[in-house]
């Protein structure tokens, strides 16, 4: 094989993983954006839970289902952090890069530099041989990966958030339940 020949399969190597990463990246901003979504349809209706008759004459339901909506906000704020634009080059991530190798997880490349990316993609420990533009996907691949991860750290702590909001309506409900039947 040419040396051109290896070039442009290394290459090609290359673009499928940041094609994968990038892939994962979408889906992480598509599971964000609904969330929003959402979180913004719960709020809305809840709101217009507030003005009905029974709400209004509970206090305790009243402020029961604002701090619903002060979550839902929370969580809301947090997944709308995840959409801020990143155009500078990330120094780390948030987690352990994973013990497991794997070149197509995104938690696991973003723990590697560009050469180290390369290397495990193409299994050629030559770097005198790389060129600019692999280097250059190569970086590309890792800050791609630390943005998913991020994506995804914040839409894990918006999930738990929306989640913990929802519990808390059942946990109300079965209290007013056994106030009523009390009453």
């Amino acid at each position: 094989m040419s040396l051109k020949s290896d070039t442009d399969n290394i290459t090609q190597q290359l673009y499928q993983v940041f094609n994968n990463v990038n892939d994962w990246l979408k889906f992480a901003e598509a599971k964000n954006a609904m969330l929003i979504a959402f979180n913004g349809a719960s709020i809305f209706g809840i709101i217009k839970l507030l003005s009905l008759d029974f709400v209004s004459n509970s206090r305790f339901i009243e402020n029961y289902l604002l701090f619903v909506i002060i979550s839902l906000i929370f969580s809301t704020v947090n997944c709308l952090i995840s959409f801020a634009p990143r155009v500078k080059i990330i120094k780390g991530g948030f987690y352990d890069s994973g013990k497991v190798p794997n070149v197509l997880f995104f938690e696991y490349l973003k723990g590697k530099n560009n050469l180290e990316i390369i290397e495990e993609v193409t299994g050629d420990r030559d770097k005198e041989n790389y060129t600019t533009l692999q280097k250059d996907i190569a970086e590309q691949i890792k800050q791609n990966s630390i943005i998913a991860s991020r994506k995804y750290s914040h839409f894990t702590i918006s999930v738990w958030i929306t989640i913990s909001a929802y519990i808390t309506v059942i946990l109300a409900g079965i209290f007013c339940l056994y106030t009523y039947l009390n009453e």
